[in-house]
């Protein structure tokens, strides 16, 4: 298995599901729609092993993985954290403004941390917060 997502049959990316066993083992993924299939993985190859560690969330480009960022939720491919760009939108920032400070971020991947954030309100803004009052001292 690669370090990249599984594609199902669908097409849609999948996430490993934490189900192993031993050195070698089966890891099962899924689709956001249901569809699941199960592989062999070698857990001894690290990319196997951060592949178990990333965790699924119903957004397109947000995911948690465990030992980056600290678990928390993020950009894929980056490690730009949600409450990340959200401090920015809290501070009063308008999309072009967010987009100077991630200049590699799209505009869909912003309007989804902004989607995620408005979910998971508590969660982003506990981690925002302290952001926020740093950069107002």
């Amino acid at each position: 298995m690669s370090g990249e997502h599984t594609r199902l049959a669908c097409g849609l990316k999948a996430w490993p599901l934490l189900r192993v066993r031993c050195s070698r083992g089966l890891a099962e993924t899924r689709c956001r729609f249901g569809e699941t299939t199960t592989s062999d993985i070698d857990l001894a190859k690290g990319c196997d092993i951060i592949r178990l560690m990333e965790t699924a969330t119903n957004y397109r480009y947000i995911v948690k993985t465990e030992g980056v960022r600290g678990g928390h939720p993020r950009i894929e491919g980056t490690r730009i954290g949600v409450h990340d760009v959200v401090a920015y939108f809290l501070l009063g920032r308008d999309m072009d403004g967010i987009r100077a400070a991630f200049p590699d971020l799209s505009r869909a991947q912003i309007f989804e941390c902004l989607a995620y954030y408005e979910d998971h309100q508590a969660e982003i803004e506990r981690l925002a917060l302290p952001q926020i009052e740093e950069r107002v001292k």
